[in-house]
């Protein structure tokens, strides 16, 4: 079993290709690249959906189904896949330890017991592994940075057991995250120096990565997914689970003045420390302004409450009302009349119902994400992330990456085609297809890794 799981940077060969095979809860995935003197070259590649209810036997027979489906439909030069797992049951740390010993054994043996403390599991049920990441200074004194993995021993075994029954050969068993980093640190996507954060909204877990110089600095499995979504969508609508995605993709979130559409020129968005995030609902939080007034009203303004006004002028009925006196009441009825929103005409009462049930679960997604960037900035003494990536089957809600720049405050985008892959694609296939294939294309490039 220690050979299942690799030093997180090795390959097992790179004499032979490997199918990228990205198994989730409502499809697997699967990817082959090649490599000439041009680069990476996608060539083939597939999606087959899993169409199963909760029961976990049940599951796995469609699981199993589609990857043979997958295998039989497309044209793969070989068995031998390199696949990933995500989840509770998969844990990722990093750890400081201070350096008493350059020996690679004092190193697994002080790193092995640290471990124990972050690991909710009895060593002897996990495959675990480790890689130094480098040493910095802490505290005053000098530490070694090390990434710790554990993954649950019966999680590999089933892995592995369904691979076979479907004809397939294990080579490697990844961390899904880690693929999804190595995809855009290999393929040019992230520049050096730059702290990028990597959302990838999975079916049944939403992973957050942060990477930065090629290292993977941090990463986090969410147990809330697209399946969240689209069974809350599913059963308020009684709409198939098709329908509910394509729903997604047409609403999504409802954006309006309140979440940033529709500021004026030159308005700046709130940065995100003024924000309280609960059950997926923003919350300004009023802070007190100077003076004790938690408003802008002057003391002569309180005073004009009290004021006598002056006696209007007297309109008899039988004579037409001044000009003035008209343009007066119109303007109040403008005032006391609610602004209509022209998007949420548009979306109509179905559509509003499907952006408040996004809204509510991207909010508490967005919300675990703050928190992340807050342990990385705050625990791990990093800087400020510069961007998010959207990856996964729901990056292609509407307006979910506006939403998520409204409320944290950084630039997002969704999984664009990577600049060193090529592919028969259209760019209007590719920016639909990779933030799919994200995860598949990074294990594929397992193939062309040297080992460490």
């Amino acid at each position: 079993m220690s050979g299942i799981v690799e030093r997180l940077t090795g390959l097992v060969s790179r004499s032979k290709n490997l199918i990228g095979l990205d198994i989730g809860y409502d499809s697997v995935k699967g990817v082959e690249l090649y490599r000439d003197e041009r680069g990476y070259q996608l060539a083939p590649y597939g999606i087959v959906p899993i169409s199963a209810g909760t029961d976990p036997a049940e599951r796995r027979g469609a699981t199993l189904a589609a990857l043979k489906t997958l295998m039989r439909e497309h044209k793969f030069s070989t068995r031998r896949v390199a696949t990933a797992v995500s989840g509770e049951n998969v844990i990722v740390r990093i750890l400081r330890l201070p350096i008493f010993d350059a020996s690679e054994e004092s190193l697994e043996f002080a790193v092995r017991g640290e471990a124990r403390d972050f690991i909710p599991f009895d060593m002897e049920d996990v495959v675990f592994d480790f890689q130094k990441l480098g040493e910095l200074e802490h505290e005053n004194s000098r530490v070694a940075e090390v990434l710790i993995v554990a993954v649950r021993k019966d999680v590999i075994e089933e892995r592995l057991s369904l691979l076979r029954d479907a004809g397939l050969e294990p080579v490697v068993i990844d961390v899904a995250s880690f693929a999804l980093c190595n995809a855009l640190s290999e393929c040019g996507a992230i520049k050096a120096g730059e702290a990028v954060a990597l959302v990838d909204i999975g079916g049944q877990t939403t992973s957050v990565a942060i990477l930065r110089d090629g290292v993977t600095r941090f990463t986090r499995d969410l147990s809330i997914g697209g399946r969240n979504i689209l069974d809350a969508i599913t059963g308020e609508l009684e709409v198939d689970r098709r329908e509910a995605e394509g729903l997604t993709h047409k609403y999504g979130i409802l954006l309006s003045a309140q979440t940033g559409e529709s500021r004026g020129p030159g308005a700046q968005a709130p940065s995100h420390d003024d924000y309280l995030l609960s059950g997926g609902h923003v919350l300004h939080e009023e802070k007190e302004k100077p003076g004790g007034s938690l408003y802008d009203e002057s003391e002569a303004d309180f005073k004009s409450l009290y004021e006598t006004p002056e006696p209007e002028p007297e309109i008899k009925l039988s004579q037409p009302a001044p000009r003035d006196i008209l343009s007066d009441i119109s303007r109040t009825i403008d005032q006391l009349t609610p602004e209509v929103d022209a998007t949420a005409l548009e979306y109509g009462p179905e559509g509003q119902r499907v952006a408040e049930i996004c809204e509510h679960f991207i909010g508490e997604i967005i919300g675990e994400v703050k928190r992340s960037f807050l342990y990385y900035e705050n625990q791990l003494g990093g800087e400020v992330i510069s961007r998010i990536i959207l990856s996964g089957g729901l990056s292609k809600m509407r307006n979910i990456e506006k939403y998520f720049e409204h409320v944290l405050d950084v630039k997002c985008h969704r999984l664009e085609p990577l600049t060193r892959i090529r592919s028969e694609m259209s760019r209007q296939e590719a920016e639909a297809l990779y933030p799919l294939l994200g995860v598949g294309i990074g294990l594929s490039l397992r193939s062309f890794f040297h080992k460490s």
